[in-house]
């Protein structure tokens, strides 16, 4: 099949991933009110492992707990280590829905993170890391220090912020890796492709293996990553 087409489709799905996940979302917002900020990461740390369904599911009841006690009187309760100890919260977010314990503690180590960042805002506070150019770092403290948030989690985040805030001047070619996620459906996309002969994912390869793909078809590997999943996901043809 003609590249040129391959590039053309995918960069339209992109349009609809944007349309469907991040156009939600303000930018104001985003930068002001922390809460809003809290959704957004939510948003793409939540989902992995199980239907999205029951990962949207689970994640509507951990940000309504947190609303409903007050996310304010929360990091203030953690940042003086004086909050209802971390069991009882996973073990009160799991009698609410939250089924799995491990999402639990993600999100008890998450609001632990906020509690310690300038104006507990994890966008404003990414974005200036990200001009920092501290990208990597960031990447592996989320996956170090925030339960349950592996690479593909990390780099889903990573991804939607540089493109939802146009910061990809402030990344070098390799840096690109860490907004590449890596799954079963950008794995399939590499596999059609001839890209890779084994099934096996390995994010860090895959990820160059993208990067020197768009290079030579001259695509955003962003672009390429959010089209490619899109069109997997709701079952739309890339390749004739």
């Amino acid at each position: 099949m003609n590249r040129d087409l391959i590039v053309e489709r995918i960069l339209d799905f992109s349009d609809k991933y944007k349309l469907d996940y991040s156009m939600k979302y303000n930018k104001k917002q985003l930068k002001q009110n922390p809460l809003h900020a809290l959704d957004f990461f939510f948003g793409r740390v939540f989902y992995g492992g199980i239907w999205d369904s029951v990962c949207t599911r689970e994640r509507n009841i951990a940000f309504n707990y947190i609303k409903q006690i007050g996310f304010d009187i929360i990091l203030e309760k953690i940042l003086n280590r004086n909050f209802t100890p971390q069991k009882v919260f996973i073990n009160n977010l799991k009698k609410r829905g939250v089924s799995n314990s491990r999402r639990g503690k993600m999100v008890y180590d998450i609001l632990n993170w906020l509690a310690t960042i300038e104006n507990h805002n994890c966008v404003t506070y990414s974005i200036k890391e990200i001009k920092n150019k501290k990208i990597s770092s960031l990447f592996y403290f989320f996956i170090d220090e925030i339960y349950f948030i592996g690479e593909k989690k990390a780099s889903f985040f990573l991804r939607d912020l540089v493109d939802f805030f146009k910061l990809h001047e402030f990344l070098d070619k390799e840096e690109y890796i860490y907004v590449l996620p890596i799954d079963t459906y950008i794995n399939k996309f590499l596999l059609e492709l001839k890209l890779k002969k084994t099934k096996k994912i390995a994010w860090k390869n895959d990820a160059r293996i993208i990067l020197n793909w768009c290079e030579e078809v001259n695509i955003s590997p962003i672009l390429l990553d959010q089209g490619v999943w899109y069109a997997y996901a709701n079952n739309y043809k890339i390749f004739d």
